[in-house]
């Protein structure tokens, strides 16, 4: 009788067929990010794949686990940018672990407070951004592709209601009437280089009426209505405004194929009824909109 252990996954499937991913998912794990008494810690869920050849019966479950507990374990997380390259060495040590397999994958889900301030109105403020990540890695290609997604709330204010309500009522005023309600905002960037999530968010609060805060004193309170409605915006006004915003800051970073997607929820407050923006290019189509004649060279 043998001692060996049976490997039933290393075995012939009885209909060989490849399998395009294959892997576990939602698995729990803490991450904390910073040095010894200065940590903050993230509650994630991790997903992890990769592809199964025609000849291979299954995958071994337990190397993932073992890629996971080892990758955090020996990388020191001082910040969001080691967060990410964490994420990316995941995927390639599971990419190795398994040698029989073209690609991995892993995806990871979490949220974190982003310490925001904001100068003109002197607000700090703890954003809680949801962020999530897939770095994808391919034994014949060198490259890895990254996808960073990120979804803050802030505040739109309309400009037709506001231009109506200041021709109704006959004044010139910048802080006429009009409504407004919290957008949701969530961008995606596609790229085969590394992607600093910070810059991402930035763009991202820059491009409403104005953020939302959780902790307002009346004065405060007062500066931010004041603010938001002396930058009225469509929720198509701030899609086009976060895209430029993001293509501007990452067009020097990333290559010209690169992909942004975005997507506006606006969480109407007189209508019954909810309005959604959807965009999605390559920065070089951005760049040849924002050019003076279209074609022109990626600079």
């Amino acid at each position: 009788m043998s001692k060996e252990v049976p490997d039933i996954q290393s075995s012939k499937p009885v209909y060989s067929i490849p399998i395009k991913r294959v892997g576990i998912e939602g698995v729990y794990r803490r991450v904390c990010l910073g040095d010894t008494g200065n940590k903050i810690c993230l509650d994630t869920h991790i997903d992890m794949f990769v592809d199964l050849p025609k000849d291979q019966r299954g995958i071994h479950v337990s190397r993932c686990l073992e890629v996971l507990r080892d990758t955090f374990d020996v990388i020191e997380l001082k910040d969001l940018a080691n967060f990410e390259e964490a994420i990316e060495r995941l995927s390639k040590e599971l990419l190795n672990k398994h040698d029989y397999v073209m690609s991995a994958e892993v995806r990871i889900k979490t949220v974190f407070l982003y310490n925001y301030y904001n100068e003109e109105l002197d607000i700090h403020e703890n954003v809680p951004i949801r962020f999530s990540m897939i770095a994808k890695v391919d034994r014949r290609e060198e490259t890895m592709l990254r996808k960073l997604c990120i979804k803050v709330l802030g505040m739109s204010v309309c400009p037709c209601a506001q231009q109506v309500c200041s021709y109704m009522l006959r004044s010139k005023s910048i802080y006429s009437p009009s409504h407004t309600q919290r957008a949701e905002l969530k961008i995606c960037v596609s790229s085969r280089n590394f992607i600093d999530v910070k810059d991402i968010i930035e763009a991202s609060l820059r491009s409403f009426s104005i953020p939302v805060f959780s902790y307002l004193k009346r004065d405060k309170e007062c500066k931010v209505i004041l603010k938001g409605f002396e930058n009225p915006k469509f929720a198509e006004d701030i899609a086009r405004e976060a895209l430029y915003l993001i293509y501007s800051k990452l067009r020097n970073v990333v290559e010209p194929d690169a992909t942004i997607s975005i997507r506006i929820k606006s969480l109407e407050s007189i209508h019954p009824f909810n309005m959604v923006v959807r965009s999605r290019f390559k920065f070089n189509e951005i760049n040849d909109f924002l050019s003076d004649r279209a074609g022109k060279t990626w600079v």
